[in-house]
């Protein structure tokens, strides 16, 4: 174990506290045994052919909906944290003292996000009849924002003379007036914040701001004064009625999906095979301060409870790199390490091992437009699972454009530094029922079955 943990855990390891040492084989007992169970190939051969079952048995029930999978193994860094934060809770973990042992911990269950995955919906799926008074009113709503949609729609082909691929590349009509301009926006900005979670009150304040500050531009104007340049880079139309269209459906979307879900495991022949099962004591719906949303599904599975997130593409990208970033939480924080001399082997070494610290492994599963029914699963290699953690920030942030910097010439030298790249699996469900009839699967039963066998 690095000796950077011994000073995280505060231990001397030179010390004769039995407190102390308690602790250390506790936490060093719990540690290696997750480290070696959810590291190993035949788990990690499990997690794939899961996730690509998943899907495929989606396909077949809900073929008018899009989604990809993004999954990932939890880095050592967040696991030791974790660990950190269970072993001193009494809802945790049994804990005992004695002169013998000093301090004892045991988990009650295994750490629950040690593999996660993540659904995304790509297309939104089509709106449909149903006895569901949730959807219900959530389809009500869909329909009636749909007429505000129109109207704006029709200021947009005002305001706008031709729309390319970028915001940047909007060319305008500058002959509405600026009154006119910010009522819009004003109707816009009021309308998207009643959309919001009463939860997302940062999101809320943000928007409160600038409608406070449309207002107060409004209020300086002249009668007849037409837009300019200035004026749409200052408030922005077009961003602002986009962040509406995006808003209007996760509600509805986010809802459905998660029935389809919930659906498609329930009655899942194959997944019951896997011995995937729902938990649905755990559902959760998270809608944080800083926007953040997702509902929460867990599966229970002979590897352990696997967190299962859904998102909408929009709650998604808003949660990597939008107003809801991980990276501006004090707790996900991290700061990029100083680039090794590409010519220094010792150097190299220890920027590897702080790398491999923090990155979660990451996969990403989509399906194959050129063959129905084909899963391919992207696995990362160790740069970009590197890029890809630091990479979680606001777009067009400082941060941003820092991290666009230091990983432009980090890639020139990679391939000095790391040696896993990139790789590509592919799935069909004749590969997923060789995996089931396989040792490598009948290993896996037959160890992790049994709770004897689990990590805690």
């Amino acid at each position: 174990m690095p000796k950077d943990i011994f000073k995280k855990l505060g231990i001397d390891i030179k010390a004769k506290n039995s407190m102390q040492v308690g602790f250390l084989k506790s936490f060093n007992r719990i540690y290696q045994n997750t480290i070696k169970k959810f590291e190993s190939e035949e788990v990690q051969e499990y997690f794939h052919n899961m996730v690509a079952a998943l899907m495929i048995e989606f396909e077949k029930i809900y073929e008018d909906s899009d989604i990809k999978t993004l999954y990932r193994i939890k880095s050592p860094k967040s696991l030791i944290d974790k660990i950190l934060e269970y072993m001193v809770r009494t809802d945790k973990a049994v804990i005992r003292y004695d002169n013998e042992y000093g301090f004892e911990s045991r988990l009650k269950e295994e750490i629950h996000d040690m593999l996660a995955i993540t659904v995304v919906l790509g297309y939104r799926p089509p709106t449909f009849s149903s006895k569901d008074s949730e959807i219900k009113r959530l389809v009500e709503e869909k329909n009636e924002n749909n007429k505000f949609t129109g109207e704006m729609q029709k200021f947009m082909l005002k305001l706008v003379q031709e729309e390319f691929s970028g915001t940047e590349d909007i060319k305008y009509n500058y002959n509405c007036t600026k009154k006119e301009y910010y009522n819009y926006c004003i109707t816009v900005a009021e309308r998207t914040k009643k959309l919001f979670n009463p939860n997302a009150t940062r999101l809320l304040e943000q928007y409160d701001a600038l409608i406070s500050l449309i207002k107060e531009k409004q209020s300086k104007i002249e009668e007849n004064e037409c837009i300019d340049e200035k004026t749409v880079k200052e408030i922005n139309f077009v961003n602002l009625f986009k962040a509406y269209r995006s808003e209007i459906y996760d509600n509805i979307d986010l809802n459905i999906l998660t029935k389809q879900l919930k659906a498609v495991i329930n009655q899942s022949k194959l997944l019951k095979r896997f011995g995937v099962t729902l938990d649905e004591d755990s559902y959760k719906e998270t809608r944080t301060n800083r926007g953040y949303c997702a509902n929460f599904l867990y599966l229970n599975t002979p590897v352990g409870k696997i967190e299962l997130q859904l998102q909408t593409r929009n709650q998604n990208r808003q949660g990597s790199y939008g107003y809801a970033a991980h990276f501006e939480m004090d707790d996900k924080a991290i700061e990029p390490f100083p680039q090794p001399d590409e010519n220094d082997e010792e150097q190299i070494q220890k920027f590897k091992k702080s790398v491999e610290m923090i990155s979660p492994k990451k996969f990403v599963a989509q399906f194959d437009d050129a063959e129905p029914g084909r899963i391919i699963t992207h696995i990362y290699g160790e740069y970009q699972n590197y890029k890809s953690l630091m990479s979680q920030v606001k777009s067009g942030s400082k941060t941003d454009l820092a991290m666009k910097e230091y990983f432009g010439k980090l890639y020139s030298k990679k391939d000095k530094i790391f040696s896993k790249e990139d790789s590509i699996e592919s799935f069909i469900e004749y590969d997923i029922e060789e995996y089931l009839n396989s040792k490598s699967f009948k290993k896996v039963m037959k160890l992790y079955s049994n709770k004897e066998n689990q990590a805690r």
